[in-house]
C-alpha cells in the first residue's frame, strides 16, 4: 500500500469533502484523485515506469500535491526540489537523482530552469492546480 490509496478512498468515501485549499481554490478528494490519475497518464505515455525517478520544481501550491500523487500511482519515485535553490543547484539535484522528468510551474514572467542534465528527456510545464499546459520532450543532441 501507498499513500496514493488514501487519497483513492478517501474520493470514494467523501468525493465532495475538501482535500485542499490555497487561497480561494478547493480541490475535493474527487479532484484530486482525478487530476493525479491525468498526470499519472502523462508521466506514463512519457515513458515512466515503477522505480523512475520523477523531479519536481515546484512551489506549495496544488499541481505539487496531484504531481506527487501521481509518481506514487505509477510507484515512480519522486525528486522533490525546492524552489529557493539556484539553477546549478537544480541541475545538481537532477544529475545526481536521474531523474527522467521535470515538473516544473509556468510563472508570469519567469524564466524556465535552463540547466538540464542528459537523463532529463522531457519537460512538463504545469499550472498552480496541476493541469499540464505543456510537455516538451527534449532531445540531449545540440
Amino acid at each position: 500500500m501507498n499513500i496514493c490509496e488514501n487519497i483513492i478512498a478517501c474520493s470514494r468515501h467523501f468525493p465532495q469533502h475538501t482535500a485542499i485549499v490555497q487561497d480561494d481554490q478547493w480541490l475535493s478528494y474527487d479532484d484530486v484523485a482525478r487530476l493525479s490519475a491525468n498526470a499519472a497518464s502523462a508521466l506514463r505515455a512519457a515513458g515512466i515506469a515503477r522505480q523512475d525517478r520523477v523531479a519536481i520544481l515546484l512551489p506549495n501550491v496544488p499541481a505539487f500535491v496531484i504531481w506527487y500523487y501521481a509518481c506514487q500511482r505509477l510507484g515512480a519515485i519522486a525528486v522533490t526540489i525546492s524552489t529557493r535553490l539556484n539553477q546549478e543547484e537544480v541541475a545538481f539535484i537532477l544529475s545526481d537523482s536521474g531523474s527522467k522528468v521535470l515538473i516544473e510551474v509556468e510563472i508570469e514572467g519567469a524564466e524556465p530552469t535552463t540547466e538540464r542534465p542528459p537523463c532529463v528527456e522531457q519537460v512538463f510545464t504545469v499550472s498552480e492546480n496541476g493541469e499540464q499546459l505543456a510537455g516538451e520532450a527534449l532531445t540531449n543532441e545540440e
